[in-house]
């Protein structure tokens, strides 16, 4: 049975993407270990914010304003998944060839056609009253996270460093047509 040209190509995806996940748990594994407790000074925060990892691992975040809450949401996100989220924003807005080549150029120019080019007050409006707002903090904290790894390249993910790139910082251009729901 022959595989087509597209079908090899989404194989080998899937497996460059398992074997870099597994890479990935493995440096995390063997790499810098989460302090029991870390005390970062982040520009943005109106207030002190708290989070508290479990021993789960789940992060439960103390906020005395939502605007301090979803800025911490988006830093923790950005700090427990960068690499995922850089990924996706990448793969939705079209931008894989930047980083990974010229193999992605087609798919680059696929995925573009799909870009939201509507009406994106009315798009936000119909999600709820603020829901522009609670995606500009939580976008916020994941810029203030890039932002902190450039003054502590140590912390650098894994995958960036074997990949040799660094995160792109989100704008409000691209962000708001990638983030397009339903």
């Amino acid at each position: 049975m022959r595989r087509s040209a597209f079908g090899k190509r989404l194989a080998l995806q899937a497996i460059a993407f398992l074997a870099l996940s597994f890479a990935a748990l493995f440096a995390a594994a063997q790499g810098v270990p989460r302090r029991a407790t870390d005390t970062i000074a982040i520009m943005g925060l109106r207030q002190p914010v708290e989070i508290l990892v479990d021993r789960w691992g789940v992060p439960h975040i103390y906020a005395k304003n939502e605007p301090d809450l979803f800025f911490a949401q988006g830093f923790n996100a950005a700090r427990d998944r960068l690499f995922q989220i850089d990924l996706w924003r990448r793969r939705g807005l079209g931008q894989l060839s930047e980083v990974f080549g010229p193999a992605y150029i087609e798919q680059d120019k696929a995925t573009r056609l799909f870009l939201y080019r509507g009406d994106m007050q009315r798009e936000w409006a119909a999600y709820s009253s603020d829901s522009a707002q609670i995606a500009e903090y939580f976008v916020a904290g994941i810029n203030a996270y890039i932002d902190w790894l450039q003054k502590h390249p140590e912390r650098m993910p894994f995958e960036f460093r074997k990949l040799n790139y660094t995160p792109a910082k989100w704008r409000r251009k691209t962000w708001c047509a990638y983030v397009r729901m339903g």
